[in-house]
């Protein structure tokens, strides 16, 4: 192709046809920059697919980690109500007027009073895309503000777990334990 467009440019300049050599170069000049714009338009519509698949890959990890939270919500929310039920047991038993229950049977109800139903989401892929800059490819505030807010939630919840924990651990609630 390249020596076919040599070939002609040296024959306009051999006859000394100015008017159509500089045609001739209007022309290359213009195949080259539809050949750059071409170029263009392919990176760019590459770099959108790239794009698009990273959203994707993203959206995957999100849902993955909220089917998992999911999960685990619901094996706490389990534990709360098999502690909370132990309670009730326990404090139905109490409020009688006569008490005749083993020991065995008191442990075991008591042992409700002492634990606590735990629960950790899964927020590896939020809080990757968040620390890499991919959470920039979340086009959709409501779901940005989502986690943002259940996020903010969860520390409140983590940090009411952990006091609950200290006082099951530690101090006068640990001694009663003791002495149970």
């Amino acid at each position: 192709m390249l020596r076919f467009f040599r070939k002609i440019r040296q024959n306009v300049l051999a006859e000394k046809q100015f008017s159509k050599y500089l045609l001739y170069a209007l022309g290359e000049i213009i195949l080259v920059v539809i050949g750059i714009l071409i170029a263009l338009q392919i990176n760019t519509w590459n770099e959108r697919r790239e794009l698009s698949d990273e959203r994707e890959k993203l959206i995957g990890a999100l849902l993955s980690d909220a089917e998992t939270t999911q999960k685990r919500l619901e094996q706490g929310l389990s534990m709360a109500d098999h502690i909370n039920r132990d309670l009730l047991s326990f404090m139905e038993m109490i409020q009688k007027e006569t008490l005749e229950i083993s020991i065995d049977t008191l442990k075991a109800h008591t042992s409700a009073v002492f634990q606590v139903a735990n629960f950790t989401p899964a927020m590896s892929a939020y809080e990757t895309a968040l620390s890499t800059g991919d959470i920039g490819l979340l086009k959709n505030d409501e779901l940005l503000d989502s986690y943002i807010q259940f996020t903010d939630n969860y520390e409140w919840f983590a940090l009411h777990q952990k006091i609950s924990g200290d006082m099951v651990y530690m101090g006068s609630v640990w001694k009663f334990r003791e002495n149970l």
